[in-house]
């Protein structure tokens, strides 16, 4: 085409009546969690943070431009996009095309290993925390992990399956036990908590997780005491002793890629912080009334 050509195409498309074009389908907002305590609501959703929304597939951008695909309220981000997109619960974390370990989305999207089930990022400054990830199977018999999507209690079993050793020899335990040493009863206790990541595989094909949200220590529904206990399980002949954590899920939205990325040097308190997890390090933990988190 001519450079005319061109440009009366662009004017033509400009000025073509907006009643021709299909209109989007509005975005369904899910109800807004109930909390006793100070928290902003999410922001509300906003056409011009979407490309072509329709009925079942809606696309939005992510940091750096990168998309955040919504299919049937399934959200998925790409392999090669894990380490710089922000996390949404309800995302799947889809595996990679390796055929070892390397496959495994949950090391790049948390900068954490690629192998075990409790995966701690350490600090790397004296005001980071770092942060973990519990990554549950949910049908193991020995770790009988349950997220509960009504109350959002997440009961998760630690990584000792030894009769010859106690639960917190085992390197996953012992960084539990340590997070639960620090106390939750202050401000500046929580501030030294490191956020917990909890993910699972809910039946998702090869390595795939679903990103079930941000949890942080105890339950409204459980005693501070026994929000971390030890009990026995096992065959008889090999009966093993093990942790049990109880977690609540918080209604985050979306966990911003800045703020996971600061963590381990400034901690949880930075500006990014989402606005549930926040209310949690002024007020701790109190009841939450909310809708179900969203599972894969």
């Amino acid at each position: 085409w001519s450079e005319h050509d061109v440009g009366a195409a662009a004017v033509a498309w400009k000025q073509r009546p907006i009643d021709a074009e299909p209109q989007p389908t509005p975005m369904q907002l899910a109800p807004q969690p109930s909390l006793r305590l100070r928290v902003a609501p999410p922001l509300p959703f906003h056409p011009s943070t979407s490309l072509g929304v329709t009925r079942h597939d809606v696309t939005t951008h992510g940091p750096h431009g990168r998309p955040l695909h919504t299919k049937d309220d399934e959200v998925t981000v790409g392999f090669h996009d894990l380490g710089t997109a922000d996390l949404t619960p309800g995302a799947v974390l889809p595996g990679g095309d390796a055929a070892d370990v390397g496959a495994d989305p949950i090391a790049p999207a948390f900068g954490v290993g690629n192998q075990g089930g409790i995966r701690p990022k350490a600090p790397t400054t004296s005001t980071g925390t770092g942060h973990i990830v519990l990554f549950s199977r949910g049908d193991h018999p020995d770790w009988p992990d349950h997220i509960d999507p009504e109350s959002k209690l997440v009961r998760y079993y630690g990584d000792n399956r030894s009769p010859d050793r106690t639960p917190h020899e085992a390197k996953g335990n012992a960084r539990l036990r340590d997070v639960w040493a620090i106390g939750f009863d202050s401000r500046s206790a929580r501030l030294r908590t490191p956020p917990i990541f909890v993910v699972s595989s809910d039946d998702l094909p090869g390595r795939s997780v679903c990103f079930r949200g941000l949890a942080v220590p105890g339950h409204h529904t459980v005693e501070a005491w026994q929000s971390l206990s030890s009990g026995w399980r096992g065959e008889p002949s090999s009966r093993f002793e093990n942790y049990v954590v109880h977690l609540a899920l918080l209604d985050t939205g979306t966990v911003p890629r800045s703020w996971i990325d600061a963590l381990a040097t400034k901690g949880p308190a930075s500006p990014d912080c989402p606005p549930a997890y926040r209310a949690w390090l002024a007020e701790g933990l109190l009841e939450v009334t909310a809708p179900g988190s969203p599972g894969c």
